[in-house]
């Protein structure tokens, strides 16, 4: 009997139990058999394995996160004799290939297993859709459908207390969900991502000009993650304060954070989730192995590790452009 491994690595993302369940029902309907590895890499190199069966996974579907854990783990970065030791557990199994899910750093540890002789399979399970070997991951649609919904909610109480919100996502160095929940609300003034930050003064300028020139009430302005401190303007809570002192009205700042990750998984999610894990299953049952499978909204394509490039994605200065110009012509 031919057996596969799958584990779940990084950041947890919306649609990851959908893509597991996918995947282990094509693997249990073709008589092979699936082992699940508990919380990533960590439970990769200790060899713990979670034993469930479909109707557990099945009830797990619709459930954001990972059913079998997810985890960073130091010590398999740090150790080739961790992972080493992990290998060998999977070998010790007869198992042929492991499936991985997650982001890159989790794509960087699945190059290293492969180097040990163990095939694998990735699969983009990520918020942050920074992968570059796929144009969507999973967790992306969903986690992008959470910040929508929270531009709709924010933008109504900013409007009946005349006031500012930024609205800091997630993202990482991609500026994927900023650019794109923007671009799908009318209800965003301006997207602030690394590829356009003004300094303290053009911010200022532009927000005077909403509301003096454009009249604006409720103002929101949606801003990625690991800009805010950094070089050119200050922290989030230093921003409002200054921002609020100099134009004399209220302006409050909204880390999302965490609940982005959280999202329920959209029915589109859902669906790009599980072809990503039959796609797996048949790279698997035809021994297509050290491969990195993607999607490009339309068809699923397969990118040998060795191809993969360490590259961030393209910048999405054209949208971001168009979106702002909306606000500021």
């Amino acid at each position: 009997m031919r057996r596969v491994a799958i584990l779940s690595s990084g950041g947890d993302s919306p649609g990851m139990n959908s893509t597991i369940y996918s995947f282990s029902s094509l693997i249990n309907k073709k008589g092979y058999e699936v082992f699940y590895i508990e919380d990533g890499y960590q439970g990769f190199i200790e060899g713990r394995y979670k034993e469930i069966n479909l109707d557990q996974l099945k009830k797990e579907v619709y459930s954001p996160g990972t059913f079998i854990g997810s985890s960073r783990s130091s010590e398999f970065r740090a150790s080739g004799e961790a992972r080493e030791k992990g290998v060998r557990y999977l070998k010790e199994k007869n198992i042929e290939a492991l499936v991985i899910l997650g982001g890159n750093g989790s794509y960087e540890g699945g190059k290293l297993i492969s180097q040990l002789g163990m095939p694998v399979i990735l699969l983009p399970a990520t918020i942050d859709n920074d992968v570059t070997s796929t144009h969507y991951t999973i967790g992306f649609f969903s986690s992008l459908e959470e910040i929508f919904q929270a531009i709709k909610k924010i933008w109504y109480t900013a409007e009946s207390h005349s006031q500012l919100t930024f609205v800091e996502v997630m993202g990482r160095d991609c500026s994927d969900l900023a650019v794109l929940a923007s671009t799908a609300s009318p209800l965003v003034d301006y997207v602030i991502t690394s590829k356009n930050v003004p300094n303290f003064q053009e911010l200022k300028q532009k927000i005077k000009f909403l509301r003096e020139e454009k009249g604006r009430k409720g103002i929101v302005i949606v801003i990625s993650e690991k800009i805010l401190g950094k070089e050119v303007l200050p922290s989030m809570e230093e921003l409002t304060k200054n921002l609020e002192k100099e134009l004399s009205f209220t302006i409050r700042g909204c880390v999302l954070g965490h609940v982005q990750r959280g999202a329920i998984p959209t029915s589109w999610e859902l669906f790009v989730s599980s072809q990503f894990g039959k796609e797996a299953f048949i790279s698997f049952d035809k021994k297509e192995f050290d491969i990195a499978i993607g999607f490009d909204g339309f068809n699923f394509y397969r990118t040998p590790i060795s191809e993969l490039s360490s590259n961030s994605k393209g910048d999405r200065m054209t949208l971001i452009e168009e979106k702002n110009s909306l606000s500021f012509s």
